[in-house]
């Protein structure tokens, strides 16, 4: 790694996410407390993360806003979660809302929102069905990496969608999750094309669920790259050093991964996770790249 380092920003990585600018890191001044979105659209930058670790704060259930942990708590380093116990339990979200006895009044007031159930495309053999606030689908779409996705009903509330996500899932052809390393698997060795998962999703939907669905199948590659698209020979390729810093211009996202183009060449990307650096402090120099990435050439085009 090069020794001349200026020109850096030190945050918490508190999280990633999508909106309609595009894919953002959020980020806070632990000292400030200022919350801020860092929009990367083409930005050089190298991310190194360090060992000190906080709380990423709250999640408001009603509005879908975040904020900064009012006690600064620190976590352990080896710890797991990534909030202290006082935010969850000003989040009160539980995921698994339907294996809990009982509720928080925030997860009882969200669950009774209208929700939407889909299926998301990952590869012809990736299909995967999810349930979300039908205010935020397209965002929660977003930020698990689905290149495709269409919408089959929408419901009240919460617990009718679970009840036709869990009768979906039943299926052999259906998947409930996806795992990150399978997310990175599919990037690096699979090629999308829309008009398969058009097709795919299309025939899925008519072969497990008998309605017609309320919507049609969305492309969502032009959320991830701010609107772009990649050129046509453009390659993914998985990093020899898994544990190198993120380092290089930023693309865009696809979900938790980082699109990184480092040679000058756009044709070449890698995919970074940037999960693990949520809730360290990172360091973040503009303008450098102080990481080389190895790979393997391949000796197919999948784009």
């Amino acid at each position: 790694m090069e020794q001349h380092k200026n020109n850096f920003i030190e945050r918490l990585f508190a999280g990633y996410s999508f909106d309609e600018s595009g894919p953002y890191f959020i980020l806070d001044d632990i000292k400030t407390q200022q919350r801020e979105k860092l929009y990367f659209d083409s930005k050089t930058m190298t991310i190194e993360t360090t060992d000190k670790r906080f709380c990423v704060g709250t999640y408001n259930l009603d509005t879908f806003e975040t904020r900064p942990c009012e006690n600064k708590s620190v976590l352990d380093s080896l710890e797991k979660e990534t909030h202290c116990k006082t935010c969850l339990y000003k989040n009160g979200f539980n995921p698994a809302f339907y294996n809990a006895k009982g509720g928080s009044p925030q997860q009882e007031r969200y669950n009774n929102t209208p929700h939407v159930v889909y299926i998301a495309y990952f590869s012809p053999k990736h299909i995967k069905a999810g349930i979300a606030s039908k205010k935020r689908h397209l965002t929660r779409l977003l930020e698990q990496g689905a290149r495709a996705a269409i919408i089959l009903e929408t419901f009240p509330d919460a617990y009718s969608a679970r009840k036709l996500e869990a009768e979906l899932v039943k299926n052999e052809g259906i998947l409930e999750m996806l795992n990150s390393a399978t997310k990175l698997t599919l990037l690096t060795g699979e090629v999308y094309d829309f008009n398969k998962a058009k097709e795919v999703l299309e025939d899925a939907a008519q072969k497990y669920y008998k309605n017609k669905p309320k919507g049609t199948v969305i492309d969502l590659t032009p959320y991830y790259f701010y609107g772009k698209t990649l050129p046509d020979n453009a390659e993914m390729f998985n990093i020899e050093n898994k544990n190198a810093a993120i380092s290089g211009k930023a693309m865009g996202s696809i979900g938790e991964h980082l699109i990184i183009s480092q040679s000058g060449d756009d044709a070449v990307l890698f995919p970074v996770s940037v999960k693990g650096y949520v809730s360290h402090v990172v360091k973040i120099y503009f303008g450098q790249i102080l990481v080389k990435y190895d790979y393997k050439p391949k000796q197919i085009k999948f784009w």
